[in-house]
């Protein structure tokens, strides 16, 4: 079952997770907000994305389908197990003028891809100095393989990365 969150508490959950990040220490609550952004708009800081996580997301995208809910709006998961799992919309920096996709690669370029004007995302604001140099999403390419961080990302500082992975793990799910 697929159960979409509320922006407030989506965002006010969010917040405290997002602080313990080294990057993200400094976000007030004016820096973090919800919003639905222009494909055209995205930048990534890949090169490559894999093929097979691409196809993946088509399964994701049929779970949204089938729940009525606006593909990759933030929601809640909940397994045959009863094991709750979060869905965070693509996680994306206003950076220095540009948004920036930190997290959501491959769901982004899904709706390039599938000609979807705009995406619902969670918006960050912050200059802090990011882990390489952006490109366009649009000339983002498609790899079989996985390509390393040091030839996938231009000009890669490994003390910029954001560890974005460990925030569905450390997200409170109570009410």
């Amino acid at each position: 079952m697929l159960y979409q969150l509320n922006t407030n508490i989506l965002i006010n959950k969010l917040m405290p997770v997002l602080r313990e990040k080294e990057h993200y220490y400094h976000l007030n609550n004016n820096d973090i907000y919800v919003d639905i952004v222009n494909i055209n708009n995205l930048y990534s800081c890949f090169q490559y994305i894999r093929r097979s996580k691409l196809l993946s997301v088509e399964t994701i995208c049929k779970e949204y389908k089938n729940h009525n809910i606006v593909e990759f709006k933030s929601c809640i998961y909940i397994t045959d197990d009863e094991i709750k799992k979060i869905l965070l919309s693509p996680i994306i920096e206003f950076n220095c003028g540009k948004y920036v996709i930190i997290d959501g690669v491959h769901r982004c370029y899904n709706c390039l891809f599938n000609e979807i004007n705009s995406v619902y995302s969670i918006i960050i604001k912050t200059n802090v100095q990011l882990p390489s140099k952006p490109v366009l999403l649009s000339n983002v390419k498609i790899s079989n393989n996985k390509v390393l961080r040091n030839t996938n990302f231009i000009n890669y500082n490994p003390k910029n990365f954001r560890d974005i992975n460990s925030i569905s793990t450390n997200f409170d799910f109570s009410e």
